[in-house]
C-alpha cells in the first residue's frame, strides 16, 4: 500500500494527465502534457554538438561547424544562430557510443565577437592544454 503522500501525488498526477501517468514510462506525462507558456528566461530551445580531439564536429544539433583556433586544446564550435543568452554546457567524451575518456578539465564560454559561436578549452588533470574530444549542450 502506498503511503498517503504518495498516494495523493499519485491521484494528482493521473488528474493533471488525464490518466496518462499511469501507463508506460517515467517520461510519459511529460511528453503528453499540454503546452503551457514559459515564464520568462525559461530556455526554449537546445543545440548540441560532438566535437573529436582534432576540432572537427561529428555531428550535432544547430551546430554547423568547429575548428581549433588557438592551437592545442583549443575549439570554437559555431551555431545556425546567436547563442549569447544562451547556457553552456560541456563535458570531455568520445565521440561515440563506446570507450571511455579520461580525466581532465573542460571550460566552455560565449566566443567573443562572434554572437553564434562557444569558445571551448579542453586539457588534462594537470592543467595543462590538450587536444580532447568532448560534448556541448547549448540551451537558449
Amino acid at each position: 500500500m502506498l503511503p498517503h503522500r504518495s498516494l495523493m501525488l499519485a491521484v494528482s498526477l493521473v488528474a493533471a494527465f488525464g490518466g496518462q501517468a499511469a501507463a508506460g514510462g517515467h517520461n510519459l506525462p511529460l511528453l503528453n502534457a499540454p503546452a503551457r507558456p514559459s515564464p520568462p528566461g525559461t530556455l526554449h530551445r537546445s543545440f548540441t554538438a560532438v566535437v573529436s580531439a582534432g576540432g572537427h564536429l561529428v555531428r550535432g544539433n544547430g551546430a554547423v561547424a568547429a575548428s581549433q583556433p588557438e592551437g592545442q586544446g583549443t575549439y570554437e564550435v559555431d551555431f545556425e544562430t546567436d547563442v549569447t543568452a544562451c547556457a553552456y554546457v560541456a563535458t570531455l567524451g568520445q565521440t561515440g557510443s563506446n570507450g571511455l575518456s579520461l580525466p581532465g578539465d573542460i571550460t566552455v564560454v560565449g566566443r567573443s565577437g562572434t554572437p553564434s559561436a562557444i569558445f571551448v578549452t579542453t586539457g588534462d588533470n594537470k592543467g595543462r592544454n590538450r587536444n580532447r574530444s568532448f560534448q556541448v549542450d547549448v540551451g537558449c
